[in-house]
């Protein structure tokens, strides 16, 4: 409940904190770094990524990339520090706990799906129709609002278990 509080606080802050027209992208930037912390702490991971750096990649969004450098790399999941990482290109992805697929880039989640499960990747996009590829969470704007669809038998298949609050803040769970 906390967390469904803070994610609803901080929403309602950053939409009506003045971005304007020009500043659109980072506040969706914005929004969706809080709901990354939300994720990052509400899922639970095989016990072999529960040690080391908590690795956050980001594939096609600098806007994204620079707001969750800025907000979470002085923080922890637990004992694990974050480390933010910028992907260029499909052959620079490599192990992290949850990565984000630009919606002009989503053609690599079908590429790297196999690898994605097997290092348990949380993988997050912002396109229709994306979680039927492997998607697990995938950002939807129904209203001026970040909001996310769930897809649990991906999560299952990716041995990732998905907090309870999580799922009842997605607006469509498959």
């Amino acid at each position: 409940m906390r967390v469904l509080i803070i994610i609803t606080v901080s929403l309602l802050f950053l939409s009506a904190s003045g971005y304007g027209q020009g500043g659109a992208r980072k506040a969706v930037a914005a929004q969706k770094a809080i709901y990354f912390y939300s994720f990052a702490t509400q899922v639970d991971w095989p016990e072999k990524f529960k040690s080391g750096n908590f690795v956050i990649g980001v594939y096609g969004d600098k806007e994204l990339f620079q707001q969750l450098v800025s907000k979470l790399s002085s923080s922890k999941r637990g004992s694990q520090p974050f480390k933010i990482v910028e992907f260029n290109s499909p052959d620079d992805i490599g192990e992290c706990h949850i990565l984000y697929v630009d919606e002009t880039k989503s053609d690599v989640i079908s590429s790297k799906r196999k690898i994605l499960k097997t290092n348990s990747t949380l993988v997050i996009t912002s396109k229709k129709g994306v979680l039927v590829d492997g998607s697990i969470i995938n950002f939807v704007y129904p209203s001026n609002r970040t909001m996310f669809e769930l897809s649990k038998s991906n999560a299952t298949k990716s041995k990732l278990v998905i907090g309870k609050q999580i799922s009842s803040l997605a607006v469509e769970v498959q």
